[in-house]
């Protein structure tokens, strides 16, 4: 392969790829409006509490992967049907690339025992494909039409790189290494024919020791021709360059400029430029899709998300300074931005949605507006957050319960059970303050609303063991008792069974009166009267005398 000077590039790419020659309006000179800035309320929170990464967008849905029961795996959700699908057949590695969406499909690179394979998913038809590739290691990859383009590391030394290109077209698809020198390549991007990626040359301290070579802090933006193999060299010795991005026929990159980060945007038809982003703070970084970059802007208190949109030549800010933002994805529609970020104590997914007023949408119809899910902590995609029974919108406005805690009050029930099956209050961990949190009573037979079984009246004048443990192995000793005298306990209606076990335990009376009781005599034992007291009363007057069953 030969390098080529950039007019002869330019004029090869334009001859063949007539399709690329729409470009984008240049900027006014000036630079670029202020556009709208973003409250917490506008940014969507997606997913809750989850570790996530490498969120990516397509038209109408998302693709992410999240550690979730256990393994890596691979999301799917769309936004019209509001339904998730995993796509990954077995289990991911945590150092697995993408996903990457072009069109319907869905693009990543597994490192597999057997090396890195590289899947598409096609969500229309439900069907997969598989690439291996035999490289030492994958850094990063995208996608256009039927070509995978990628950096790769393939053996020798650690801190040099090749790009890559896979044509999926080819009956048998076997990557094209289109660099092959000992330099270090970013991540490449592409659209049409045309393959951009930032290049480094090594720095050797010791010649004869490859292993001590690095990539230059200074690097130049490449761009290789596909079809007819001319790489050209488009900006030379740039500092702090980042990965370059590509549309039609702009470039994206950001590099130092008078003290500072900016971010750059490239003409490649017409050989001009311009800086994109504010010159007060460091911005880098840049995603660029379709007529949307969107771009890192480290400001005073945090880091920013700035995005600006080409043709309206306006920028605007999403702004929740405080949290640690990364891995930015835009929609093809350029509707949605989505990243990730730690503003609630975790790595979430967040979304901002330029057609979407989330002060009024409820994207899951619970009630709550996307703007208060985002407020509350909750998922604007489920109506029950936390899976507790109640919707989100129940939880904050009915019952001011916490909508992304199954047990607000840390009892041991759901909000939801104490709500639906108890009618206990999900903010109190004793409803009827008794001394027994309401798990506790209805674990043992007792009701969380009603205090009275506590209280000396109730159980043979005594006060109730505070280690219900005791009770339940009093209850286990007396059901082996029983058993073992051919009493069928578990036959034994609960009211009964109460009855016993409170006369064995509370009323002193002993495992043959128990017994005796079991087998049908009614007068065997008393559910008020203490053993000592029973046993001295004639028959005529037991049998007379009211039962009155405690509740166990």
């Amino acid at each position: 392969m030969q390098k080529h000077t950039l007019s002869k590039l330019k004029k090869a790419a334009i001859l063949i790829s007539v399709f690329l020659l729409i470009s984008i309006v240049a900027p006014l000179v000036n630079g670029p409006s202020l556009g709208n800035i973003s409250s917490a309320a506008d940014e969507i929170r997606f997913t809750k509490s989850a570790k996530v990464a490498h969120p990516a967008l397509g038209d109408n849905f998302i693709s992410w992967i999240e550690y979730r029961e256990g393994a890596y795996n691979l999301y799917n959700y769309n936004f019209q049907t509001r339904v998730e699908k995993k796509l990954n057949k077995v289990a991911l590695a945590s150092d697995t690339l993408g996903p990457v969406v072009f069109q319907n499909y869905v693009y990543w690179v597994d490192h597999a025992p057997s090396g890195w394979v590289f899947t598409s998913y096609d969500l229309n038809h439900e069907t997969y494909k598989e690439w291996r590739t035999e490289v030492n290691r994958v850094f990063g990859f995208n996608v256009y039409e039927k070509l995978v383009v990628y950096s790769a590391r393939v053996s020798g030394n650690q801190n040099t790189t090749d790009v890559f290109v896979l044509n999926l077209e080819d009956f048998k698809p076997e990557p094209t290494n289109i660099t092959n020198d000992e330099n270090y390549q970013g991540v490449p991007s592409i659209f049409g024919n045309l393959i951009a990626y930032s290049e480094f040359p090594l720095v050797c301290s010791d010649a004869s020791a490859a292993t001590l070579c690095q990539p230059s802090d200074v690097g130049n933006v490449t761009v290789y021709q596909w079809n007819s193999k001319y790489e050209s060299v488009i900006k030379e010795k740039v500092a702090a360059l980042s990965n370059v991005a590509m549309q039609q026929l702009t470039l994206v990159w950001s590099q130092m400029e008078n003290g500072k980060k900016a971010v750059k945007v490239y003409y490649f038809n017409t050989g001009t430029s311009f800086t994109v982003s504010p010159t007060d703070y460091n911005s880098y970084n840049p995603v660029f899709l379709n007529n949307l970059v969107v771009y890192f802007v480290d400001r005073v208190g945090g880091t920013d998300l700035d995005f600006f949109q080409f043709g309206a030549n306006t920028r605007g800010t999403l702004s929740w300074r405080k949290a640690i933002k990364s891995q930015i994805t835009i929609s093809p529609a350029n509707n949605k931005i989505a990243w990730v970020d730690d503003r609630l104590g975790s790595d979430d997914i967040f979304y901002y949605d330029f057609n979407v007023d989330a002060a009024t949408n409820d994207q899951d119809i619970d009630g709550l507006s996307d703007a208060d899910e985002n407020k509350y902590g909750t998922n604007a995609f489920n109506p029950d957050t936390d899976n507790d029974g109640l919707t989100d919108w129940e939880e904050v406005v009915r019952y001011k319960t916490f909508p992304t805690q199954y047990d607000t009050d840390a009892d041991g029930l759901s909000d939801g059970k104490e709500v639906l099956n108890w009618s206990t209050s999900p903010v109190a961990f004793d409803s009827d303050k008794d001394g027994y949190s309401d798990f506790t009573e209805i674990a043992n037979g007792y009701d969380p609303n009603n205090p009275a079984p506590f209280k000396v009246a109730g159980i043979y004048g005594q006060e109730r063991l505070k280690d219900l443990s005791i009770e339940w192995e009093y209850s286990i000793e007396l059901q082996q008792e029983l058993q073992a005298k051919g009493v069928k306990t578990e036959k034994i209606g609960q009211t009964e069974w109460n009855k016993m076990v409170n006369a064995y335990i509370y009323g002193g009376y002993n495992g043959k009166e128990i017994l005796a009781y079991a087998k049908g005599s009614k007068v065997a034992i008393h559910d008020s009267i203490s053993a000592e007291d029973w046993r001295g009363l004639p028959k005529l007057v037991k049998k007379s005398a009211t039962f009155k069953t405690a509740l166990y």
